[in-house]
């Protein structure tokens, strides 16, 4: 039985997902909603990493759905951090101009993280 907990925060690919992350904000993120929500609840203080957060939320629940209702397979790491990192891109539009440089730097981080080699990867046989 899938959880919201599980899914989000307790699955090998959640729990690679949010290490990344976390090494790119410079803070312990996604041990689970209330380590996220703490944040959302100082709105200005962590705005960037808020944004990244709700990224990152929004791109493992559209990877999870593309498993359950397109049949897609998994691919690595690397294709869920620049779909989380497409996403907050778009989003760089609803920054405040204040926020904007430090979103972009965490952004930079991912996209390196990003395009390093060998991450969370299965080789199917044929």
């Amino acid at each position: 039985m899938e959880s919201s907990s599980h899914l989000f925060f307790n699955c090998v690919v959640a729990k690679c997902m949010w290490y990344h992350i976390s090494q790119a904000v410079g803070a312990n993120l996604g041990d689970s909603f209330e380590s996220i929500g703490s944040k959302w609840l100082s709105n200005k203080k962590y705005l960037a990493i808020n944004m990244i957060t709700s990224a990152a939320l929004w791109g493992l629940w559209k990877l999870r759905n593309d498993f359950c209702f397109q049949n897609a397979a998994w691919r690595d790491m690397n294709y869920l951090l620049k779909r989380i990192l497409q996403l907050a891109q778009n989003w760089i539009i609803l920054c405040p101009q204040n926020r904007v440089e430090e979103l972009k730097s965490h952004l930079s981080k991912i996209s390196t993280a990003a395009r390093s080699p060998g991450m969370l990867t299965w080789r199917t046989t044929r």
